[in-house]
């Protein structure tokens, strides 16, 4: 896991290249970044921090899942991959902004696997080849729940069903 600065978003960075050298040479099963500013988010402030630095580094480390607050809502995006190539690395993007702040508006969008616009947390569990999370509203109800797998290190690509949105 490594949490970055989003003031930090140049390749000329200190932080930055700390970020490639830890991230090109880690060995753990799953990768997680964590960032205040989403790199994609179309509700909320819509932001796309990290684009022309950041997001390429993400896929030549190859890192699964990319975690950030700012907008105040929940949004889990499908895979990204460029050009919906399957055999690039995909990377899961959450925008999970939803601890108490006064909430921001979501929208349907096609890049969206689901959004609300509640409170809210999300819970992980990770081993090995497996990767579960369940976003949950304040009360424990379920928002969104998925699963991201690895075989021998390698992704295992699911097909990614879409909930239906929330008019929230």
């Amino acid at each position: 896991m490594l949490a970055l600065d989003y003031h930090f978003e140049s390749t000329q960075s200190e932080q930055f290249e700390f970020a490639r050298r830890d991230l090109i040479s880690a060995r753990a099963p799953w990768k997680v970044v964590f960032v205040h500013y989403p790199v994609f988010n179309i509700g909320g402030h819509a932001t796309g921090w990290g684009h022309t630095n950041y997001l390429p580094l993400f896929r030549q480390a190859k890192v699964d899942l990319v975690i950030a607050g700012h907008s105040h809502l929940y949004e889990r995006f499908r895979p990204v991959v460029p050009d919906g190539d399957r055999t690039q690395w995909p990377i899961t993007c959450i925008t999970t902004g939803g601890g108490g702040a006064n909430l921001h508006p979501s929208f349907d969008h096609p890049a969206l696997l689901a959004r609300e616009t509640t409170n809210h947390y999300i819970l992980f569990e990770a081993g090995r080849d497996k990767l579960q999370a369940k976003a949950l509203r304040v009360d424990g109800s379920l928002i969104d729940r998925f699963t991201l797998r690895k075989s021998h290190g390698k992704y295992v690509w699911l097909t990614w069903r879409r909930r239906a949105p929330k008019n929230h």
